[in-house]
């Protein structure tokens, strides 16, 4: 069996440490610009977080979703305010087969910025103008856990309810 050189060692051992210190400075740059939902704001695949873009971004995104399709342009509008302006085409909605041309407006506010204690808090709107399709409104909170985990949770009503809801 061949034994590795003092090179070879050295080299694998600054490979290592390069890669390691890569995925360090790569998992820190995820936490700081939020994921797009499907709805095109801040978020997780359709539900929302109380993180924010930074002040000034514009995002535009397009999703396809069964058979929803929706475009949408996320603007942070003040610090801790953003808001989402979409257009969306959901086929066969109609009696008659036809598809909805959807026009709706979004606003989250944060409420609380996270600290090493508490959650990120925001509280939000979806679908406020337009015909209220993806109507609902929500109360959420996010944690960041370590740079590559964060955890989100909260409340919602109207389209966030879905089914067997409660009374308050």
């Amino acid at each position: 069996m061949l034994k590795p050189s003092r090179r070879t060692k050295a080299v694998v051992a600054t490979s290592f440490a390069s890669a390691l210190g890569l995925s360090r400075s790569y998992a820190a740059a995820q936490t700081e610009q939020p994921s797009l939902s499907t709805y095109g704001s801040p978020g997780l695949i359709e539900n929302p977080s109380a993180r924010q873009l930074k002040e000034g971004d514009l995002a535009l995104t397009s999703s396809v979703v069964g058979p929803v399709l929706r475009n949408t342009l996320t603007f942070q509008i003040w610090p801790g305010v953003n808001g989402s302006f979409r257009y969306s085409r959901v086929d066969n909605l109609e009696a008659d087969g036809t598809a909805l041309f959807d026009r709706s407006f979004d606003i989250s506010i944060q409420l609380l910025e996270e600290t090493d204690l508490r959650p990120a808090v925001a509280i939000g709107l979806r679908d406020f103008l337009g015909t209220g399709v993806f109507s609902g409104e929500y109360i959420v909170a996010t944690k960041a856990i370590s740079p590559r985990l964060e955890v989100t949770g909260g409340i919602g009503w109207g389209r966030f309810a879905g089914r067997d809801g409660f009374t308050n």
